[in-house]
């Protein structure tokens, strides 16, 4: 309950996490701002916390607001474009996928997933899974004893974590994001906070149940430590990420500083080389009904429209490209077919690792495919024209 002295600093709180919520994701206001509202709305119920409800209710909204200010500031001062991803509800015949990916994202998650690997690779994460399987446990105890009654029970911070969980896991399971495999587990991470901070509100442990699993992970770690950092570029394995430290270098030893990428290593090289290298994601519209002597086109999520302007390469004598021979589903990386079904045959061509390739081309051939130089919003699910032109 908000009473006492910590009324204004807790108000001024829920201010400031609405605010910082609604302006970054909206994926955050269903899964944050939504379960303040939903468990405001239980409150009201509440003679004894009924009084307190307004005042929370103008934090949201005064939060709400400054949030649409926020949005408006950083555009008028050509901020990121953030295109919109309609979410979709995952079909009835995908839920059984669905459900072994989540387990197997949840194992990733906490490192206990052995399955699959050899007895000998497995040990560190049979040891992992000791606190683990401790969790589930608790997890299941408190799910046998907690039923919808007790919510009245809970002061409202505990309904919000309450409603958090339920909502958020929901909307991960059944929702589909676009994303495959283990990658849909960052949609799992706030469900898991949620109820962190829900059992340590409203429950006590054991001494030995807080030790043990402390102690397992400082025995564990010092002999996990070289395969964590062995795949920190790329901690779930599922082949976004790059090294860009051999590719950022064979530019500047070929004096090439200005060129184009796929959409996982266009902005992750422009910010590895602090800005020496300038490369921008760019896609190719795989769309048989709409080829073009060029379907290269700019990548317009989480970009800026300036990046592709004619007048950044103005000064440059050639444009690199960075390719692959083969991409996996949804990766999003640049083809190198069709790089050279588009250019032809490049002046240079530089192999980085098997399947990384960074291919140079004179700016007067890259300049040929209009498309790459566009500066206005386009709907990527269509022919790209001008969206205020339709």
């Amino acid at each position: 309950m908000i009473s006492g002295k910590n009324v204004p600093f807790a108000l001024m709180m829920i201010f400031l996490f609405t605010t910082l919520i609604s302006t970054s994701d909206f994926f955050g206001v269903v899964v944050a701002i939504v379960p303040a509202i939903m468990a405001l709305i239980v409150n009201a119920r509440s003679y004894e916390e009924k009084s307190f409800v307004p005042k929370i209710s103008a934090s949201i909204i005064c939060g709400l607001v400054a949030s649409k200010i926020i949005h408006i500031i950083i555009v008028k001062n050509g901020g990121f474009y953030s295109r919109e991803i309609h979410a979709r509800f995952l079909p009835f015949d995908e839920l059984p996928q669905r459900a072994i990916y989540t387990i197997q994202s949840v194992l990733d998650f906490f490192g206990v997933d052995f399955l699959g690997k050899r007895v000998g690779n497995s040990l560190i994460c049979m040891l992992r899974a000791i606190p683990f399987v401790g969790m589930v446990y608790g997890i299941f105890l408190l799910s046998k004893r907690f039923t919808v009654k007790e919510i009245n029970n809970y002061d409202y911070l505990s309904r919000v974590f309450i409603f958090g969980f339920c909502i958020d896991f929901s909307a991960a399971f059944f929702s589909d994001f676009y994303l495959t495999k283990e990658d849909i587990i960052r949609y799992f991470l706030p469900s898991f906070i949620y109820f962190i901070l829900f059992f340590s509100r409203n429950f006590s442990i054991k001494p030995i149940a807080f030790y043990v699993p402390i102690f397992v992970t400082v025995i564990i770690y010092p002999f996990s430590y070289y395969n964590l950092s062995d795949h920190k570029s790329d901690p779930f394995h599922i082949d976004h990420q790059i090294n860009t430290k051999y590719i950022i270098q064979a530019l500047n030893e070929n004096n090439v500083h200005h060129g184009y990428a796929g959409y996982w290593e266009g902005s992750l090289v422009t910010y590895e080389s602090g800005e020496k290298v300038i490369s921008r994601a760019i896609y190719d519209e795989h769309d048989p009904d709409h080829q073009k002597a060029c379907n290269l086109y700019p990548h317009q999520w989480l970009s800026r429209l300036d990046w592709y302007a004619r007048d950044n390469v103005e000064q440059e004598k050639y444009l690199f490209f960075i390719t692959h021979d083969f991409v996996s589903k949804n990766n999003d990386g640049l083809l190198r077919r069709d790089v050279f079904n588009t250019f032809g045959n490049p002046v240079k061509s530089i192999h980085i690792g098997e399947n990384t390739n960074i291919d140079i081309y004179e700016k007067r051939t890259v300049e040929t495919c209009p498309n790459l130089f566009i500066t206005y919003l386009f709907d990527k699910d269509a022919p790209p024209q001008a969206i205020s032109k339709r």
